[in-house]
C-alpha cells in the first residue's frame, strides 16, 4: 500500500512538473498565432473581366479583296473570375510581405453567315468556332508605406511577378460543300521584376474608418518564353498544314491599373473589414507573339487557292498582339488589429 501511495505521489510530481513547460509552450504558441493574425491582412477579389478582342475575327471579302473588313464572329464576353492575397507587416511597423494570385478563365463560342474571305477561296461561307483563354498571375514581394498625414497614405511595392497564359482557337468554315478547320495553341509563359504605387485618401482622417478613395498602378519587365502552334485541316486530316513557332524568348512588358472607392469598418476587436469597387484594367505586351496579321486565320493557303483569293496567303505572320483583360471588381479584406 505504501509502494502504491509513493508512485503515485511520484506520478503526480512528474506530471505537474511536465505540465509547466506544457503549459507555457501551448501558451507561448497561442500568443504567436495571435500576433500572426494581428499583423496579417487577407483579401479576396472579384473580377468581370473581359479580353481583347484580336485574333478572334474573320476577314469578309466584299466586292474585291482590296475591300474586305473584319468580323468579330466569335465576340469576347466579361467573364466572373476571382484574385487571393495575403499580407504580413514585419515588426517595423511599415514594410509588408506579400502574396497576390490572379485567375482567369473565358469560353466562348459563336458563328458567322456570309461572304468571307475563306480559306478555300472566295465566296460564302458559314463558319463556326470557338476559343479558351486560362490566365494565371502570382507576385511575390513586399510593400513600404508613406503617411502623408492621418488621411493620406501611399504604398511602394516591388515584387517577383510569374504569369502563365493559355489561349486556344478552333474555327472551322464551310464553303461549296467542303469544310476545313483552323486550331491554333499559343501559351505565354514569363517572369520578371514587377514595381507598383498604391494610395489611399481616407475621407474620415480621424479615425480612419468610412469612406476613401483609391488608386492603384504598377509596371514591369518579363522575360518571356512562348510557344505558337497552328493546324489547317481540310476534310478531316487530309490536306494538313501546320505551323510551330516553339519555345521563342524574348522580353515583354507588364502594366496594370485599378481605381476604386472603398469603405472601412472597425470591429469592436480593432480589427477592420473593407469593401472596395472599382475598374482594372491590365496588359501583357506582344503575349502571342507568333499569330497572324487580319486576325484567326494564319492562312497558309498556297497554289490555287492564292490565285482565286490573294487575301488568303497573308499568313505566318510574326506580328503580335498583346493580352489584355479589363472590368469591373469588387474586393473584401480583412486586416488584423496591428496590420
Amino acid at each position: 500500500m505504501k509502494t502504491a501511495r509513493n508512485i503515485t505521489l511520484v506520478s503526480l510530481l512528474a506530471a505537474g512538473v511536465i505540465a509547466v513547460p506544457v503549459a507555457y509552450a501551448k501558451n507561448n504558441v497561442r500568443n504567436n498565432v495571435e500576433n500572426w493574425l494581428d499583423h496579417t491582412a487577407v483579401k479576396a477579389t472579384l473580377t468581370f473581366t473581359e479580353p481583347n478582342q484580336h485574333g478572334f475575327d474573320f476577314a469578309s471579302v466584299q466586292t474585291a479583296p482590296a475591300n474586305k473588313g473584319y468580323v468579330d464572329f466569335v465576340g469576347v464576353k466579361q467573364e466572373f473570375d476571382y484574385a487571393l492575397g495575403l499580407e504580413h507587416k514585419l515588426s517595423n511597423g511599415v514594410s509588408r510581405l506579400f502574396v497576390d494570385y490572379d485567375h482567369f478563365e473565358a469560353e466562348q463560342s459563336s458563328g458567322f453567315s456570309g461572304v468571307q474571305e475563306n480559306l478555300l477561296g472566295a465566296g460564302a461561307a458559314t463558319a463556326s468556332g470557338n476559343y479558351e483563354i486560362r490566365s494565371d498571375a502570382v507576385k511575390l514581394g513586399s510593400r513600404h508605406r508613406l503617411n502623408f498625414g492621418s488621411a493620406y497614405s501611399v504604398d511602394l511595392g516591388a515584387a517577383l511577378s510569374w504569369i502563365d497564359v493559355d489561349r486556344d482557337f478552333l474555327a472551322t468554315q464551310t464553303a461549296a460543300g467542303v469544310s476545313r478547320s483552323l486550331l491554333q495553341e499559343a501559351n505565354f509563359r514569363a517572369f520578371g521584376p514587377f514595381f507598383d504605387v498604391a494610395t489611399k485618401y481616407h475621407m474620415n482622417a480621424k479615425n480612419k474608418k468610412g469612406l476613401n478613395v483609391q488608386a492603384y498602378a504598377g509596371a514591369g519587365l518579363l522575360y518571356a518564353k512562348s510557344n505558337f502552334t497552328s493546324s489547317l485541316l481540310t476534310g478531316g486530316a487530309a490536306g494538313a498544314e501546320t505551323f510551330d513557332r516553339e519555345g521563342v524568348k524574348g522580353l515583354s512588358s507588364e502594366m496594370a491599373i485599378k481605381l476604386a472607392i472603398g469603405w472601412d469598418h472597425v470591429l469592436c476587436n480593432k480589427t477592420v473589414f473593407s469593401a472596395s469597387l472599382g475598374y482594372m484594367m491590365m496588359h501583357y505586351s506582344d503575349a502571342f507573339n507568333y499569330g497572324a496579321t487580319g486576325g484567326a486565320y494564319a492562312r497558309f493557303a498556297q497554289g490555287a487557292a492564292v490565285a482565286a483569293n490573294p487575301g488568303a496567303g497573308a499568313g505566318n505572320s510574326s506580328a503580335g498582339f498583346p493580352f489584355t483583360r479589363q472590368g469591373p471588381f469588387l474586393e473584401f479584406k480583412w486586416s488584423g488589429a496591428k496590420a
